[in-house]
């Protein structure tokens, strides 16, 4: 329970970031809790193939969503126009021979020499391996014309990431991420130091199979390959999907994304073999709504706290800092 309980506290944050009205958050938190619920009790009214469909294909699963929610619509409009010429346009420069390049913007992208951007060709070959036939098929149209490493987001900071300029026969393009793929805290607080490399050699199969469990209809680029030491796995950068800026919503935007996601949460969750102690724990009633509304609002309130607490231990480091200069 504890991934559907995240997603609603970040919600809950998000919206008092944006200085909503407080007094609707609240409810809108036990909404959340609803709309998971009723997504999990809807599932279940199908047989175990037809719960598979709706998250099988992106417009099964929007027709699956309430009418209330449809205005989850208007984001594919949106996705359509994010795709790999996109990301040639801005991240490229085109050479007076037409090669295109990647642009250094250093530190975040830059060109380097390591053991990925050295044996691209071979790690791709293995990651071609592990798509589906008609994929792989694709992908042989295309030559790798240029890499780099490219830092993502704060949930990678410290790991290695890159982008792949492919290039076909036609002069179209595609770009590929190519992202580390690490273990699990808990479980790498349990394995050895010495059995940590041969571990971490399985990290991106299993991303990968998560991800396509949830995410059927995500990215059929997604794979994985792994060095001598790591693992990574592979998606295509921007692949048509819609990303949202929480906050440039006004309430009724942010209401309706919100409960969106907690409806599309429980149809990713209803294929799982054990989604029936899921739905057996949510039931029919409004207690697990308010209980996670509840555990939301306590949650924000830590965050809070370790937030202060963050700030007085950097004024003490900087005081500390100045006294030694001084």
């Amino acid at each position: 329970m504890g991934r559907q309980a995240s997603g609603r506290q970040c919600h809950a944050a998000a919206g008092e970031h944006d200085d909503f009205d407080q007094t609707l958050l609240p409810e809108l938190l036990k909404d959340i809790g609803r709309s998971y619920r009723e997504s999990m009790n809807a599932m279940f009214e199908r047989t175990t193939l037809n719960r598979f469909y709706p998250i099988n294909e992106v417009e099964n699963l929007l027709n699956a969503i309430p009418d209330e929610l449809q205005h989850s619509k208007k984001l594919m409009e949106k996705a359509g126009k994010r795709d790999s010429e996109q990301v040639v346009r801005k991240f490229t420069t085109t050479k007076e021979d037409g090669t295109c390049l990647f642009n250094e913007n250093a530190p975040r992208t830059k060109h380097v020499k390591d053991n990925v951007t050295k044996n691209i060709e071979d790690y791709l070959a293995a990651y071609r391996d592990t798509l589906q036939p008609d994929v792989n098929m694709l992908l042989s149209q295309f030559t790798v014309t240029d890499v780099v490493r490219h830092s993502v987001g704060v949930g990678s900071f410290g790991s290695r990431c890159y982008l792949v300029l492919l290039t076909s026969s036609d002069g179209s393009h595609l770009v590929l991420q190519i992202k580390e793929a690490l273990p699990t805290r808990k479980l790498a607080d349990r394995i050895p130091d010495e059995a940590s490399a041969a571990f971490e050699k399985n990290e991106g199969k299993r991303i990968v199979y998560s991800q396509k469990i949830l995410q059927s209809a995500s990215d059929p680029f997604l794979g994985y390959f792994a060095s001598s030491s790591r693992s990574y796995y592979v998606r295509q950068f921007r692949d048509m999907k819609a990303s949202i800026d929480l906050s440039e919503l006004d309430w009724e935007q942010f209401e309706a994304y919100a409960k969106t996601c907690a409806w599309i949460l429980g149809t990713a969750h209803a294929q799982s073999p054990t989604a029936g102690m899921i739905l057996g724990y949510v039931g029919h009633s409004e207690k697990f709504d308010a209980a996670i509304a509840d555990w939301s609002q306590a949650y924000i309130e830590q965050v809070k706290g370790d937030y202060q607490a963050f700030k007085l231990y950097r004024l003490a480091k900087d005081a500390e800092q100045i006294s030694k200069t001084n």
